[in-house]
């Protein structure tokens, strides 16, 4: 059995820290995260518990170290995705109020950005979880 707590104490190091403290308060981003990873690794039980009351939850499965890591990026990205929808509310309203700020039109573009990168990533360690990032080269033979 792994624990929200577990995956909490042990996201990716690519996440920023400000991300990381919401993350670890706010463990409906992990159980989002869990569920999108089981979905893109093909696991089939969804084994994942999460109380709201309590804000709590666990997923029954032993979780190997690439799970954790790829599940805590899955976690960010729903963490960007809550901010990208927060900051366009926030534009739509301003813009209705007759006045633009120029910063917060930037922010969605600058989420965008970060949520392409973490996609990059996200595709990188699922071939490392799966097993299927391999080092294909040519070999030498040696000449007597």
């Amino acid at each position: 059995m792994t624990t929200f707590d577990e995956i909490a104490l042990n996201l990716s190091v690519k996440i920023p820290d400000d991300a990381k403290e919401v993350i670890k308060k706010d463990n409906l981003r992990i159980y989002y995260g869990l569920t999108r990873m089981y979905t893109v690794l093909g696991i089939k039980d969804k084994d994942i518990h999460y109380d709201e009351e309590t804000n709590t939850g666990y997923c029954e499965r032993d979780l190997s170290y690439a799970e954790i890591h790829l599940a805590s990026l899955y976690a960010y990205e729903s963490y960007l995705e809550m901010k990208e929808l927060e900051y366009t509310e926030d534009i739509m309203g301003i813009k209705t109020i007759t006045f633009e700020i120029k910063s917060l039109d930037k922010k969605p573009d600058a989420i965008n950005n970060m949520l392409y990168q973490l996609r990059r990533w996200i595709s990188e360690d699922i071939k490392r979880a799966t097993g299927s990032a391999v080092v294909v080269g040519k070999a030498w033979e040696m000449k007597s």
